[in-house]
């Protein structure tokens, strides 16, 4: 997987994470809304738990905007996800 500037992924929890920069010099080079940092690979930086949080894929805009829009639940959203990149 990829990983880019302004574009959602799902992390191992079902949580809903968006990247919003990037600084190539550091090895946690991407880092989401809530300041949390992730490399190149998706894997998270974690300082404050031992939750696995790291992301697991992209997120598809059609089933994210159902999901935001409340029209599926988060296991639809999550199953559908699975479906799309099976």
């Amino acid at each position: 997987m990829k990983i880019q500037v302004n574009k959602h992924y799902i992390n191992a929890v079902g949580d809903i994470i968006f990247i919003r920069k990037y600084e190539p010099d550091i090895t946690y080079c991407f880092t989401d809304n809530g300041n949390c940092s992730y490399t190149l690979s998706g894997h998270y930086l974690s300082s404050k738990n031992e939750n696995n949080c790291d992301l697991i894929c992209e997120c598809n805009t059609d089933i994210l905007n159902k999901y935001m829009d409340k029209d599926i639940t988060q296991k639809e959203f999550i199953q559908q996800h699975i479906e799309y990149w099976s």
